[in-house]
């Protein structure tokens, strides 16, 4: 079976805002945030959109997150964003 074509595994239950998160799409993230997107959707693996960010190092994106009241202490492989700093520098200014 070609690549795409079965199962998708955690990327199926990715959000926009997870999509625009990771890319970097600032202008995307805030009218999904304005059409009322939940900043702090979960993946099936405890993904926000705010680690994918951070992951990114999308610093304009995860101060947006934040502004939109993302929650900083929803755990990632039992860190928080905050604690792993997933050279995000936006938690430094």
């Amino acid at each position: 079976m070609p690549w795409g074509d079965g199962d998708l595994g955690s990327w199926a239950d990715r959000s926009p805002l997870h999509e625009a998160a990771s890319q970097g799409r600032l202008l995307s993230l805030k009218t999904l945030i304005a059409q009322g997107y939940n900043v702090d959707a979960l993946t099936i693996d405890q993904v926000t959109p705010l680690h994918e960010a951070c992951l990114g190092d999308h610093v304009g994106c995860a101060r947006l997150l934040l502004e939109a009241g993302a929650n900083v202490s929803i755990i990632l492989s039992h860190t928080t964003c905050i604690d792993n700093n997933l050279n995000c520098e936006c938690y430094n200014n």
